[in-house]
C-alpha cells in the first residue's frame, strides 16, 4: 500500500473526489502527516461527515490518536458536532 501525506492535504481542502481517487489507487486512509494529523482527524476537525464516511468505508480507523493525542471522537466532542459524534460512536470498534 502506498502511504502519502498528501491525502491529509486533500482532506484539508475538502476534495472528496480527489480523496476517493487516491483511495481507489491504494492510498492508506490512516496516513498521518508529519505533525501527526491523520486524514480521519482532519475530516472530523473540518466537520466533514461525507469525507469521514469515505475514509471509514476505505478502512480508516476511528481509534487512532493524532499528534496531540486526540482521537476523532474527542475532536468531534470538543467541536460539539453531535452528528459526527454519533457517526463515530456507531462505527467505532473497541
Amino acid at each position: 500500500m502506498l502511504n502519502n501525506p498528501d491525502l491529509v492535504t486533500l482532506v484539508s481542502l475538502g476534495c472528496v473526489s480527489g480523496v476517493k481517487e487516491k483511495l481507489s489507487q491504494g492510498w492508506n486512509p490512516n496516513i498521518q502527516s508529519g505533525n501527526g494529523m491523520s486524514a480521519i482527524n482532519k475530516a472530523v476537525e473540518r466537520n466533514d461527515l461525507e469525507m469521514l464516511e469515505v475514509l471509514v468505508a476505505a478502512g480508516g480507523r476511528l481509534d487512532v490518536r493524532d499528534g496531540t493525542y486526540f482521537t476523532p471522537l474527542e475532536i468531534a466532542e470538543e467541536y460539539g458536532n453531535k452528528e459526527m459524534v454519533k457517526f463515530i460512536k456507531d462505527h467505532l470498534h473497541y
